[in-house]
């Protein structure tokens, strides 16, 4: 296992044991037909005193957006905690940028029986999915929106409106429908 360094504050520094870089992914996740391959990342908010949480499906192209009252690793556990326990998903692996806050990735494991797999630093484009989905994010809320003062009624309408929008990717049906034809299909 091999081990990155992160600076928390300037106070201290914090290790993320690594179970591996995103080559260490199975092929299937990067094939994305199969569901249950997600990529996920926080967005920032204003002064960077509040952020989302989001997670998309490779293959689905579903969202999932969490709003977080800090950026701390055991508020991301949290927030997976709460997405396990209110949704359909059935995690297979997990892609995350090397951010301190999924540090505690192995309860996000234990959590959602997923691996977690880190993108290499500054290569934002092996989570590109990821990165497209906070750029539609942002065209719903700017640079400098202070989340705190978005009600969760607001993200999940956001979350609603990304999840049945037709997309070119999916032959134009909406991430929920082809979500659909999976359930149906199992």
């Amino acid at each position: 296992m091999r081990y990155r360094e992160f600076v928390l504050s300037p106070y201290g520094v914090i290790k993320i044991k690594s179970l591996g870089y995103i080559e260490y992914r199975p092929a299937q996740a990067e094939l994305k037909q199969e569901p249950g391959h997600f990529e996920i990342d926080t967005i920032f908010g204003k002064d960077q005193k509040s952020f989302l949480l989001t997670i998309v499906d490779n293959a689905l192209k579903t969202v999932i957006i969490r709003k977080l009252p800090n950026k701390r690793a055991e508020t991301v556990v949290a927030a997976f905690r709460d997405i396990e326990a209110n949704t359909f998903c059935k995690f297979k692996t997990l892609t995350a940028d090397n951010g301190p806050e999924f540090a505690l990735h192995e309860q996000i494991t234990q959590i959602t029986g997923a691996q977690v797999y880190f993108a290499h630093p500054y290569h934002s484009w092996e989570r590109g999915l990821n990165e497209h989905t906070n750029g539609l994010i942002r065209r719903f809320y700017t640079k400098g929106t202070d989340f705190s003062q978005v009600s969760h009624r607001k993200i999940a309408e956001l979350e609603h409106i990304l999840n049945t929008r037709g997309r070119k990717s999916l032959g134009y049906r909406s991430p929920n429908e082809v979500f659909l034809t999976h359930l149906q299909a199992a």
